[in-house]
């Protein structure tokens, strides 16, 4: 799935430390939620898997998407270097995943979205 917006407001990770990182949107009013169709359930559970690329498919070398309640862990030396090691998950649903080394997010598919065919 390819859905980009043409600008995007600059974020690094001390912005999880405030509290102000909102959630991704897609292009239309101010915060469309970005939809993605699933199937119908099956016997496994089924998960999203979500990576920032850019426009050319490439890994985009400094965006990363992260589980919805992430926080980040503050220490004396903080900074902006936007070390994703800081990340912390303990708040978000312990279904999703964040996978540091490859920088992918899973997001699990539940039966709700299942029966409307729909992710937000």
């Amino acid at each position: 799935m390819t859905q980009t917006k043409e600008s995007w407001h600059y974020r690094n990770i001390k912005d999880l430390k405030n509290n102000k990182v909102p959630r991704l949107s897609a292009d239309g009013k101010q915060r469309t939620p970005i939809r993605v169709k699933v199937p119908a359930q099956s016997s496994c559970k089924m998960f999203l898997g979500v990576k920032v690329k850019t426009h050319d498919e490439q890994d985009h070398p400094y965006k990363v998407l992260v589980p919805e309640k992430t926080k980040v862990s503050i220490t004396d030396s903080f900074n902006n270097n936007n070390d994703l090691t800081r990340l912390q998950f303990d708040e978000c649903n312990p279904t999703d995943h964040f996978d540091l080394e490859n920088r992918w997010v899973y997001l699990e598919i539940s039966t709700q979205e299942h029966e409307n065919k729909e992710k937000e």
